[in-house]
């Protein structure tokens, strides 16, 4: 790192409006400044020039500033910071610098930099982080194309991440980011919609399940009846049972092929299995024991059955229906109907025993009447579930009323014939065991005519069900396709659109950077970015116009210096600070034949140096004289000897809306002029002492003065030819000679 000394605390205020320019190489190396960057700079334009530019640096500069100014510029990107710089005498001022790389042909070829006035918070700032990063206690704080912000190493990534990135990236997160909410319920909803579907699908594989086991159940509930008609002495009944016993096996059978089918999807098949084998074992010795222990056996064994049931329509469920299409169906199938059916069955077994008796013993009639109050409230809550899914599903209803209508009327009078005949006082008169069964049987299969036709209805409400949620499903899924497809569609030429359009704005920038203005740009777009190539088309016509105009006073002032170089008088122009930045041809001349007497006042002086000389440098009288001559801004004359020579300055102010550019100061060389008129004055003094001898010197004149000499020494030629005729003559007079004449011819009178 160069390490500019000395530096002192003078400062150097940069005025509002100063526009410090300067242009460097690739490598940093200066080459070209304006006149604020000489003023500003302390340095003469030539010791810049060639010069790298950290000439400048000021030791209170930290090596972070220019570390990022390196990197952005590398970057093909514009830096703007603040910088303090050191002056040539120690001093220092405070810029805000706009740099940004010079392009041509689409590749950098140097680095052009603009300074102004920096305001002073912005000073303030920016001196207190220099500090703290001198000092390596920056903390969080961070340099990102000059500008300086807070933040740690993770930030400052992000903030490199997200502006160094494509925009196309960023535009695609910003639109995931919004459209992925809108996803997200979207899976959501597939996911209830699923969900849904699957616990239709599931309920139906349930219902199927529990179908399966209320056949199993129906069976070994007839069986157990017709054991009790066995017990009651029925000679036919044990041919009965074994019918029975091979119609309930087949039932078993069914119910595993369906658990296996399924893939034991409810967790049953293990207690189907163990549950069959204690039935087969208990009807197996059904006939052999005591009727109220083989009666108990098997009603456990039922009793299992109904809880195996209710697990299937629990796993399945059919408990927990949430639509009122099908709660109040499901409430039937799965609690009410075996509910009803359950003490229907052992009603039927009880019943047979006790009409084989003729009468029911209070052991029995206690059971028998809980049965009945059980059946009785879930015949009651059946009528009722029936009429309250009609008002939800009409259909429904409808399709379990003519069931339930012939299952109402058997039921009621299975359950009247206990009430009178095992019930009413004990008598059981004119009800033969056979008729009771037929009657029981009777009402116990209405109940199971009832649970086919309840869980058809609820198999079809599953399957419509199913079917509505599938094609929601097939409908939303599709949509969601279809929106994705043209949200990403839409997306891909938006953003196609975008890019290209900054891409030809980019390149548009480019040709007007590298002075190409009369591009066509495209501004038929009416949205945001053709507000912007609007802007740039009215950037590239003023761009353009000042170009023009630049050119033409360019020209006009080559044309000015043009006239100025032929022109007779030796003629100057310095700048307000006194510095020479012109001198016409003829002044050069002029200095040139004078340099020995310039040297004089300015050691080792040279014409072809004379614009790195001040105005100043080369008077008598340094900067006093040149005080004198710029003094109230008017147009002043001095007169001066410098060596052998004698000059006259005239210097007249450049103004320009009130403000002083420069002076244009006229040499005169007055030192011919002086000598002619010594010797005139000389030889005209002798003239009037008679003395017509005296002439003037033509070897040391050129020009006018050369004429003039010529001239007046032809008129004394005259004059003293003439006097001498005149004065022989009148000698001749004197004499009394009258012959003597004049014979000169002269002109005159």
């Amino acid at each position: 790192m160069r390490l500019n000394l000395p530096v002192s605390p003078q400062e150097f205020e940069v005025r509002e409006g100063m526009s410090i320019v300067s242009r460097t190489d690739l490598k940093g190396v200066i080459t070209y400044v304006n006149e604020d960057f000489v003023e500003a700079s302390g340095y003469e334009e030539h010791e810049l020039l060639g010069q790298p530019h950290n000439l400048l640096r000021h030791p209170d500069m930290p090596e972070a500033v220019f570390a990022d100014l390196w990197a952005t510029l590398k970057a093909g990107r514009p830096w703007r910071g603040l910088v303090k710089n050191r002056r040539k005498d120690g001093g220092f001022y405070w810029v805000l610098a706009n740099v940004t790389p010079i392009r041509e042909g689409g590749r950098s070829v140097g680095y052009l930099s603009v300074r102004t006035r920096a305001p002073a918070e912005d000073i303030k700032l920016a001196s207190d982080a220099y500090r703290r990063l001198r000092e390596g206690s920056a903390g969080r704080l961070r340099l990102c194309q000059g500008q300086i912000v807070e933040g740690g190493a993770c930030r400052a990534r992000w903030q490199e991440t997200l502006h160094g990135s494509s925009i196309a990236p960023r535009l695609a997160l910003a639109s995931l980011l919004l459209v992925l909410p809108l996803c997200i319920l979207l899976v959501l909803l597939l996911r209830s919609l699923n969900g849904e579907l699957q616990l239709a699908e599931r309920g139906r594989q349930g219902l199927e399940l529990h179908r399966a086991m209320a056949l199993v159940v129906q069976h070994m509930q007839v069986h157990r009846g017709l054991t009790a008609l066995y017990f009651s002495g029925d000679e036919n009944a044990a041919t009965r049972l074994a019918a029975k016993s091979q119609e309930a096996g087949r039932a078993w059978q069914r119910l595993l092929e369906i658990e296996t089918r399924q893939g034991d999807l409810l967790g049953t098949a293990e207690r189907s299995k163990n549950l069959r084998a204690q039935w087969e074992t208990t009807q197996g010795r059904a006939m052999s024991i005591e009727f109220r222990a083989s009666i108990d056996a098997q009603t456990a064994i039922i009793d299992q059955g109904f809880a195996l049931m209710l697990g299937i329509a629990d796993r399945s469920g059919l408990t927990v229906a949430s639509h009122l299409d099908s709660r109040y169906a499901s409430d039937i199938l799965v609690y009410r109907l075996p509910q009803l059916v359950k003490p229907m069955g052992e009603s039927r077994a009880y019943g047979l025993y006790a009409a084989s008796r003729k009468s029911a013993s209070e052991d029995l009639q206690r059971p028998i009447f809980g049965l009945h109050t059980l059946a009785l409230a879930n015949l009651a809550a059946i009528e009722r579930n029936i009429e309250a899914a009609g008002e939800n599903n009409p259909t429904l209803a409808q399709h379990l009323r003519q069931a339930q209508t012939v299952a109402t009327q058997t039921i009621s009078r299975f359950l009247a014939l206990v009430e009178q005949r095992l019930l009413a006082a004990a008598r059981t008169d004119g009800a033969t065991p056979t008729q009771f069964l037929n009657e029981a049987t009777a009402a116990i299969d209405a109940s199971f005519q009832l649970y086919e036709q309840t869980a058809s209805g609820l198999d079809a409400v599953f399957a419509s069900r199913a079917a509505a949620l599938q094609q929601r499903l097939v409908w939303l899924g599709g949509g969601i396709a279809l929106l994705v497809l043209c949200a990403l569609g839409f997306g891909a030429l938006l953003l196609h659109d975008l890019l290209a359009t900054l891409r030809r704005s980019v390149n548009h920038l480019d040709r007007i950077a590298e002075g190409h203005f009369r591009d066509a740009i495209d501004t038929a777009r009416e949205d945001e970015l053709g507000e912007v190539l609007k802007g740039q088309q009215v950037m590239q016509v003023h761009a353009g116009f000042e170009l023009a105009e630049a050119r033409r006073l360019m020209n006009r002032s080559e044309r000015r210096k043009v006239g100025l170089d032929a022109v007779s008088k030796g003629v100057l122009l310095s700048d307000a600070g006194g510095r020479i930045i012109y001198a016409n041809e003829q002044l050069r001349r002029n200095f040139a034949a004078a340099a020995a007497d310039f040297a004089t006042v300015r050691r080792g002086f040279e014409v072809s140096r004379l614009l790195d000389y001040k105005v100043s440098d080369l008077l008598p009288g340094g900067e006093a004289l040149w005080a004198t001559l710029t003094q109230n801004n008017a147009m002043t004359r001095e007169d001066f000897d410098l060596g052998t020579r004698h000059f006259r300055v005239s210097c007249s102010p450049v103004m320009e809306d009130g403000r002083l550019l420069g002076h244009a100061v006229e040499w005169l060389d007055r030192t011919e002029e002086l000598a002619v008129e010594r010797e005139v004055a000389a030889m005209l003094t002798a003239a009037a002492q008679g003395d017509f001898s005296v002439r003037l010197a033509l070897q040391d004149k050129q020009g006018f003065f050369r004429e003039l000499a010529q001239s007046v020494n032809r008129l004394l030629e005259l004059s003293q030819s003439g006097l001498a005729e005149i004065a022989r003559v009148i000698a001749a007079i004197a004499r009394g000679d009258l012959t003597e004449k004049i014979s000169g011819e002269y002109s005159g009178t």
